[in-house]
């Protein structure tokens, strides 16, 4: 080997060093963006690093001031300056997650890891398109800011309610329901992240969208359902992965078990109800990471979202409320009515007691809360006015009796106090 040889696998040797310490700092001041934490909750935290390495690490970044000690817990500086990400006044809370959305929301050390995966993937000033995945719209502008970030929603109450958080450079909101049409502005997206509900139907609708929304070579991640999901997984798995190929997406790997979700309201509802203690963070999905090789021909497409039909009639049978961070559904009536308005119990303890779509019982379901409590009403669009009212949207309609309005609200009210 020549000297100048040996010279540059040094330089080499160093950079990739120093690029392996700016990650392990990264993963750290990941862990500590939630707030204090003591040695020994870091350690099985840090993604391998070991405990040695970590405590020098730490020491380090103490003595630079970049990591507070105080009462044996590492913290962020308070002071962050202006140019740091993740401040306060960055980070927005989202609201409730809703049953009836199948929506389940990545944990924030899992959302912190995803964000550093597809950060690695994406070029500068690239676009990220995230498919229903609004958890990492914190974690990627407070690992780098250079990007554009595209989230893809079916929900206006969500999209609204983000379009009114304080302005993020780089950051568009849209509301798109997946399972229809896709739009245009096809090949734009330099990664796809998809957190799809675990069902043939929505990873048909997501499929497509990744597929068209994406550039030729882009890496595509999606959760995967994991094997023990019910009793048809494994033949949905293959099933996925056949329509996955016809949009021209090759699987590239496959790591089970790596995407963690915190347990939303209406599930631990649910298991309260049947008396069961369960960790906040039991649910595990798998994670598919995808590649474009192709274009997906029209057909495909197509064909992918016929698939759709049976989740777009029940999406047209409900109408949603945001009121403050609370979400309410109710089932569209099919006429106007002069009942007095009236919630009629149907379960016992007025909730669901179990979150799979497959329980006969959410047939007889009109008001749908998100903590899983559900009702049956009487004269729907009297309450549909209530929580218009609740939620602060325009004055009822005038053709409606206005004490059955009145009447209406005040359960309204009961529900939410």
């Amino acid at each position: 080997m020549t000297p100048q040889m040996s010279d540059r696998l040094v330089e080499k040797t160093e950079g990739v060093h120093e690029s392996g310490k700016q990650y392990q700092l990264s993963v750290v001041q990941k862990c500590l963006k939630t707030g204090p934490r003591s040695f020994q909750s870091l350690v099985p935290l840090a993604e391998g690093l070991y405990p040695s390495d970590l405590a020098a690490l730490l020491q380090d970044e103490v003595l630079n001031c970049g990591i507070l000690l105080q009462d044996g817990e590492y913290s962020l500086p308070t002071a962050a300056s202006p140019t740091t990400l993740g401040s306060g006044r960055d980070h927005f809370e989202l609201p409730e997650p809703h049953p009836l959305d199948y929506d389940w929301r990545f944990t924030a050390d899992t959302a912190g890891r995803m964000a550093l995966r597809i950060l690695s993937e994406t070029p500068g000033s690239g676009h990220i398109a995230l498919l229903g995945v609004p958890t990492l719209l914190n974690a990627i502008p407070w690992c780098r800011s250079d990007c554009r970030v595209t989230l893809f929603d079916a929900s206006e109450e969500l999209i609204r309610y983000l379009r009114r958080q304080p302005e993020r450079r780089g950051l568009t909101c849209k509301c798109v329901d997946l399972t229809l049409e896709p739009e245009g502005a096809a090949g734009l997206a330099d990664v796809v992240m998809c957190d799809p509900p675990w069902y043939l139907e929505y990873y048909a609708a997501f499929l497509a969208h990744a597929s068209l929304i994406a550039k030729i070579g882009a890496p595509v991640f999606i959760s995967f359902l994991p094997l023990c999901t019910r009793p048809e997984c494994e033949r949905d798995r293959q099933e996925i992965l056949q329509i996955a190929g016809g949009l021209g997406l090759t699987p590239c790997a496959l790591e089970p078990g790596v995407l963690a979700y915190d347990m939303p309201t209406f599930e631990r509802e649910s298991l309260a109800r049947e008396g069961l203690c369960v960790t906040e963070q039991w649910r595990r999905g798998d994670l598919l990471v995808l590649r474009k090789v192709t274009a997906a021909r029209e057909e495909e497409i197509a064909r992918a979202l016929q698939r759709t039909e049976p989740i777009r009639e029940e999406r047209r049978q409900w109408k949603e409320v945001l009121i403050g961070t609370r979400k309410i559904k109710l089932r569209s009536p099919a006429d106007s009515s002069n009942d007095r308005p009236e919630l009629l119990r149907i379960e016992p303890g007025d909730v669901l007691p179990t979150v799979s779509r497959r329980y006969p019982g959410r047939r007889n379901v009109d008001l749908w809360l998100w903590n899983n409590r559900v009702f049956k009403v009487t004269n729907g669009g009297a309450f549909w006015e209530a929580l218009r009212i609740a939620a602060g949207w325009s004055p009822p309609h005038a053709a409606l009796d206005r004490r059955n309005v009145e009447i209406a609200l005040e359960h309204v009210r009961s529900l939410l106090a």
